[in-house]
């Protein structure tokens, strides 16, 4: 088995109502050169069931299983512990990824050096209906500023 460029990890505790969306919004990219890790933190819903189904669709898909609960800061530590590529892109379980996010592979491979990246994300209500949208534009910026003032110290 051939390592993928990008690892895309989706946390999730009780995501039923979201997961299916958010984990086809990640499998419809145009750029198939990634793995999403779905991990499940104990969720007491379908969520598990959700991502399992998917795991059978898509060779893509690794889903993982916590042991117990993390909560969420730990279960995204523990799902980066869990990358196989070089790069990693975490997706919330309750956002869509734009069909043509190329720009996360893209932006990736610009910041291959810190291997820090955002790209844009649009959150989604329990109808499936876009609340939110987020462009990271500003990121760029305080990554740019960081990578300079960091190579400075050194």
């Amino acid at each position: 088995m051939t390592v993928p460029l990008v690892s895309v990890l989706l946390t999730a505790f009780n995501r039923e109502s979201y997961l299916a969306a958010s984990i086809e919004s990640v499998l419809a990219q145009t750029w198939g050169d990634f793995e999403l890790i779905v991990v499940d933190d104990r969720s007491t819903d379908g969520t598990i069931d959700i991502a399992r189904r998917y795991e059978r669709l898509d060779s893509r898909v690794r889903v993982v299983l916590n042991e117990r609960n993390y909560g969420q800061f730990a279960n995204r530590n523990h799902a980066a512990s869990l990358v196989t590529a070089p790069f990693l892109k975490f997706h919330d379980s309750d956002d869509l990824m734009s069909r043509n996010n190329r720009r996360t592979k893209n932006c990736q491979v610009a910041f291959h050096q810190m291997q820090v990246c955002a790209t844009d994300a649009a959150g989604i209500n329990s109808n499936q209906h876009f609340i939110i949208a987020y462009y990271w534009k500003r990121c760029f910026r305080e990554l740019q500023r960081f990578r300079v003032n960091w190579r400075r110290r050194m």
